[in-house]
């Protein structure tokens, strides 16, 4: 990746990068009749952008209509079919406020005619396919009886209510290059939520302890996220094969708390750049590993509050202007346009003394990335442009 000058960094940005990030904490425990479960999922604010504003109203506008397709994976598949690879790509649409890359969703009612259409950001930092609320998407989808609504915990706030609907057809994706699939579980977040953050997500985790993760429903295994190309490669196969960058193995988290299945690697090198020059950081010398999580649903990056716990930082967190992270032969830099910085807790984990310290990579340092995962083989490859 081409080297960025760190001279002269301008931190005008700043106000259109004022994020309000979401955590669902890690655990599960019953409350009369209702489920609290919370796990991880960075979501973003901008005071300049969301995804409901007006732009995103005009963009969706612009979306042509959406021809139904033959479903891949609705019948039961022959021997022969279950050997094959099937795959799809997606064209997605870049969202530049935020630096992300979002598809449009389609949902459609029994008969095919009423249906509702929006964009999601596709999100590596969480596992569900969300819709906002609205009296269309109640009318197009039924409430689920297997999953109940759920109160979900953001920082320090309980009572957030998720809804957990089932469509009748769920497609994503353009004329012509469309994933779909009919019965499938969504999460419908309150207004309150989707005001607050502005997100909506197509979330790429594959896999989630309590609820049906998005590409578990669609029995997707691998995934490659073309940022150059805008275009999303699901595939039941492994895609790793055709890939030029080197893979590495990712880092599990469970160990240290239950539900979490981050797109996660052991970072061996950490530069930071500041207002008065960079420092360059050796994660091995610290007391804890260093782990970054890489989301695409993320527009700056997020540390976890043990960096401030352990006084591991090496100068104030306002004046760290970037950063360079070496994930053994993959190297991320972050850009000016979408570098914002918060450091605070992760209520992921069982015991805050010893877990990893925590980065959370988003959209800053993935501009004109390849990101590709198989989920089975818990292994990432990252490639840039040249």
């Amino acid at each position: 990746m081409e080297a960025l000058s760190r001279d002269n960094r301008d931190n005008s940005c700043k106000p259109l990068a004022l994020f309000i990030w979401l955590f669902l904490c890690a655990g599960v425990s019953i409350v009369e009749s209702k489920v609290i479960v919370s796990r991880a999922s960075f979501l973003f604010q901008s005071s300049a952008f969301s995804l409901l504003s007006n732009n995103a109203a005009q963009q969706l506008n612009d979306i042509s209509p959406v021809t139904l397709l033959p479903l891949a994976g609705d019948h039961k598949k022959s021997n022969r079919e279950a050997a094959r690879e099937i795959s799809w790509k997606i064209p997605l649409q870049f969202l530049p406020r935020a630096g992300c890359l979002a598809v449009p969703v389609t949902l459609r009612d029994d008969h095919k005619n009423d249906f509702m259409r929006y964009l999601a950001v596709v999100d590596t930092g969480s596992p569900f396919l969300t819709a906002p609320p609205s009296q269309s998407i109640f009318a197009i989808t039924k409430p689920s009886k297997k999953y109940p609504n759920t109160s979900e915990q953001y920082g320090s706030t309980v009572g957030e209510e998720i809804q957990w609907r089932i469509s009748k057809r769920v497609q994503v994706g353009y004329n012509g290059n469309l994933l779909s699939k009919t019965n499938l579980v969504l999460a419908v977040a309150p207004r309150e939520l989707v005001d607050a953050t502005g997100g909506i997500f197509m979330g790429l985790i594959a896999k989630d302890d309590h609820r049906p993760a998005l590409l578990e429903q669609f029995g997707v295994r691998s995934f490659r996220l073309d940022y150059q190309q805008r275009v999303l490669h699901l595939s039941t196969k492994a895609l790793l094969a055709g890939t030029s960058g080197i893979s590495v193995d990712m880092f599990d988290l469970s160990q240290y708390g239950s539900n979490l299945y981050h797109y996660a690697v052991d970072c061996k090198e950490l530069v930071m750049f500041t207002n008065k020059g960079k420092i360059k950081m050796v994660p091995a010398d610290l007391s804890r590993k260093v782990v970054v999580v890489v989301d695409t649903g993320l527009s700056g990056c997020i540390l976890s509050d043990s960096w401030l716990q352990d006084d591991a930082l090496p100068c104030d967190i306002e004046d760290v202007v970037g950063m360079d992270l070496g994930l053994g032969p993959i190297a991320l830099r972050s850009q000016d346009s979408y570098w914002y910085l918060d450091c605070f807790r992760l209520p992921w984990f069982e015991d805050d003394t010893n877990h990893p310290h925590i980065i959370a990579a988003g959209a800053t340092f993935l501009q004109d990335a390849i990101i590709t995962v198989d989920s089975q083989e818990k292994r990432m490859a990252l490639e840039f442009a040249p």
